[in-house]
């Protein structure tokens, strides 16, 4: 494209940072992502996030990335944020997705998407056996008006049960049976009207 003499647009650079991130070619990635900074610049969030991505064994690096984002005020940052928290979660790396989620946990209101990561640290605190934190985790998301998955109700009953708190586990369990009978019950009358 570039030897004909035509620039390649925005489109067509995320469709080539996707690609090299997907085959592994993230140097590639980056330099793709450094040439459509010069011309796109402030619609490459979408090009950080998918940089990013595809770090997931080396995840390490992405956190020059998360510095170069934040220097502007103009991109939005969770979806990074996101991406990089949800990669330290499947490198095993429970400590640094914790320390990340601190750093966003001042935003008043949780995105829908963002959610899914309450999730994924909820349940992986649970697998750890920290469910005192999954806890509070739990809690912060509720509060700021995240909506649980059924899954996660599972990995908190599944963390108090490792830990041997039957006692407590019967009664999380009882208690989202309670919620799910409700749930039913609104349905049926919404469905109904």
């Amino acid at each position: 494209m570039g030897f004909k003499g035509v620039a390649p647009n925005f489109i067509t650079y995320s469709v080539l940072i996707n690609h090299c991130c997907i085959v592994g070619l993230l140097d590639k990635a980056y330099e793709l992502l450094e040439e459509m900074k010069q011309t796109y610049w402030p619609r490459h969030m979408a090009g950080y996030r998918k940089v990013i991505e595809g770090f997931n064994k080396d995840f390490i690096m992405s956190l020059g990335i998360l510095d170069e984002v934040g220097k502007t005020e103009s991109l939005p940052v969770i979806p990074v944020y996101r991406a990089l928290i949800n990669n330290f979660i499947k490198a095993g790396r429970l400590e640094m997705a914790l320390q990340l989620h601190c750093e966003i946990a001042s935003f008043p209101r949780v995105s829908a998407a963002y959610c899914s990561t309450y999730n994924a640290l909820i349940e992986s605190l649970s697998h750890a056996r920290k469910v005192d934190k999954a806890f509070e985790l739990y809690a912060d998301m509720t509060r700021k008006g995240g909506v649980p998955e059924l899954s996660t109700f599972i990995h908190l009953i599944k963390g108090l049960i490792a830990v041997n708190k039957w006692e407590e586990a019967l009664q999380l369990s009882d208690s989202f049976c309670q919620m799910d009978i409700q749930w039913l019950r609104e349905n049926e009358t919404a469905g109904a009207a």
